[in-house]
């Protein structure tokens, strides 16, 4: 009887041993077979199983930016560096915007993109390794995108638009994010061969031309500031001079040196306008341009057709595309120009220059003039808010536009309308007029409004619910049904 109940107690004891077993192993199978499905949806459908929900998609890229990685090639790979420790807690930030859309771009691109993060103050040597010949002037709170020998610095804040009248009491306030179109083109252009070199004139009280230099990358330009000074010289690889929103005259000193500069065939692009700078009459300015039969008028623009205006008190309005340059652009015959300068013909003419009109206004605009710090209503007529000039003869021939507007090329113009508005895609053509540059590929990619941080009901579509769908009511529930199966069959045998 003893040995019966020994036998028993025996038998339930390895029951119990093997129970033990048969639970430990079934987790071990099912922690296995999540495992080996999370690497399969990864590699399988990893792409497909990803949704970015925020309001802005600030969480991926778009198809135009996948197809400039993709151009990258395998044996030559692209490097991000930050130059500061990644934020750990980045909300509420511009880095909100920026972090997680660079990690986007590692993810994608596999080896084509290295993206680090390294403090200069912590490692000082990146500083060298990056930039041995110590030409960029590297710093903190930077990105350094590199390829091959070529580099480019982006700073966190010039991703972004922010509110003029908050900058002027020292406040930052953005308005929109350009994070993706500013990563997007910075590669593409290093991967692109310069073939063009543009110098804008600084120091005259100007604005910002940020916008205006990526728009000549695209176009295989490069670009470089040149600073107005007591010994100002225009570079003999000067392809293109640009004198872009600028609020004071230029000095003698550049105005000889200009001179000079077209009468060597070189060529100039000019845009100014009456919103900042009334009083200014442009004196040295127009002594060069006189040099191609054209002169800035120191009044205002104001539409007076109805049909042209676009506010309320005219200064803004919509104006023609001269004959001769509607094919600078497709499908639209009429821009936009605000707080617009009469560009017109000089009076005394230079023998062997002939200037165009470019853009005009309507045959009832009216121009208003300063006088005893007032605005007085002039003649009543058509007006050229943009010209172009060069020599009717002989081999060497300057090229210049003139605009009394800077609708067509400023960063607040841009922020506002995008690089694929009317006005800067016709701006394009007159750079790839000037520098006889073939029509390439332009990197558009959408400027983002800043996010609201909710949840955008458009991006959670039919099929992005079917594939969640499918794996939380699908294939998770059938790898339990396996498991329990499994444990099924082995515990009745027992």
């Amino acid at each position: 009887m003893k040995n019966i109940r020994s036998e028993k107690t025996k038998n339930r004891n390895e029951r119990a041993y093997n129970l033990k077993l048969v639970s430990i192993g079934s987790v071990i199978i099912l922690l296995v077979i999540i495992l080996a499905a999370n690497i399969l949806f990864d590699k399988l459908l990893g792409k497909a199983l990803t949704f970015d929900f925020s309001s802005l998609g600030k969480y991926s890229i778009s198809q135009t930016t996948k197809e400039v990685i993709d151009k990258i090639p395998e044996s030559e790979p692209m490097r991000i560096v930050g130059l500061f420790e990644r934020p750990t807690n980045f909300e509420y930030s511009i880095y909100e915007y920026i972090v997680p859309l660079i990690d986007v771009y590692d993810n994608y691109a596999g080896s084509k993109i290295s993206v680090e993060y390294v403090d200069p103050e912590t490692y000082p040597s990146i500083i060298k390794q990056l930039d041995p010949a110590d030409v960029y002037d590297l710093k903190s709170d930077t990105y350094v995108i590199s390829y091959g020998d070529k580099l480019v610095v982006v700073d966190p804040y010039d991703c972004f638009y922010w509110n003029e009248d908050a900058l002027n009491l020292n406040q930052l306030l953005p308005t929109a994010n350009m994070v993706e179109y500013t990563f997007t083109n910075t590669i593409n252009q290093l991967m692109v061969e310069y073939t063009k070199k543009a110098y804008f004139v600084t120091g005259l009280q100007e604005d910002a031309s940020i916008n205006l230099m990526s728009i000549l990358s695209s176009i295989q330009c490069d670009s470089a500031e040149l600073p107005v000074s007591e010994g100002f010289k225009i570079p003999d690889d000067c392809d293109l001079l640009i004198l872009n929103g600028i609020n004071a005259d230029i000095p003698e000193r550049v105005q000889e040196e200009m001179k000079t500069y077209l009468s060597k065939g070189g060529k100039l692009f000019v845009a100014v306008n009456f919103y900042s700078n009334a009083s200014e009459k442009y004196e040295h300015l127009n002594s060069v341009l006189a040099t191609v039969n054209i002169s800035i008028d120191d009044c205002i623009i104001q539409e007076a057709d109805p049909s042209y205006v676009l506010v309320s008190t005219n200064y803004e309005a919509y104006v023609d595309i001269a004959d001769e340059f509607k094919s600078f652009i497709d499908n639209a015959s009429k821009l936009q120009a605000s707080y617009a300068r009469p560009i017109r013909q000089t009076d005394v003419l230079a023998s062997n220059a002939v200037s165009y009109p470019v853009l005009t206004t309507s045959d009832n605009a009216k121009t208003q003039i300063v006088k005893d710090n007032a605005l007085e209503l002039a003649n009543e007529g058509k007006y050229n808010v943009g010209m172009y000039a060069t020599y009717s003869s002989g081999d060497i021939r300057p090229e210049v536009y003139v605009f009394g507007t800077t609708d067509l090329s400023s960063d607040a113009y841009i922020s506002s309308y995008g690089y694929s508005s009317n006005n800067i895609s016709f701006t394009i053509s007159c750079f790839r007029n000037m520098l006889n540059v073939a029509p390439g590929e332009y990197i558009n990619v959408p400027v983002g409004q800043l996010d609201s941080r909710k949840i955008d009901s458009t991006r959670v579509t039919a099929t992005s619910i079917t594939l969640l769908a499918i794996v939380f009511v699908a294939i998770v529930p059938l790898l339990f049904i396996i498991c329990a199966t499994i444990v099924y069959n082995r515990r009745r045998h027992l």
